[in-house]
């Protein structure tokens, strides 16, 4: 009997020889995860809202500040320093309180 592994790898995080990858543009990453975190975003933002508050899964925390950490991310997101974390449990784990300030050209086409 043989048990078959299957190792799924992101296209953009691995480099070989003759075969280029093109990562995704920022934009479009961050705005993914910012449908992901909330659908309500985006329409908030259209609406003229920059600043958001609330709390998140950890998960989802630690892609927010790995793109706001980003050379090119500065004119786009900011996250405030002062997350509180563990505010609860939740389906997904625990659950951290943050704040961000957001660009408003995120939510454009």
């Amino acid at each position: 009997m043989y048990i078959q592994f299957f190792l799924i790898i992101e296209a953009t995080s691995i480099s070989l020889p003759g075969f280029q990858t093109r990562s995704k543009p920022l934009k479009l990453r961050l705005r993914a995860l910012l449908e992901q975190i909330d659908p309500k975003i985006i329409p908030a933002l259209k609406s003229g809202r920059r600043d958001f508050e609330g709390g998140i899964p950890a998960s989802q925390y630690i892609d927010l500040e790995r793109l706001a950490s980003e050379a090119d991310a500065k004119g786009f997101i900011t996250v405030d320093p002062d997350v509180k974390m563990g505010i609860g449990m939740g389906a997904q784990g625990t659950t951290y309180g943050v704040k961000f300030h957001v660009d408003p050209s995120i939510a454009s086409d």
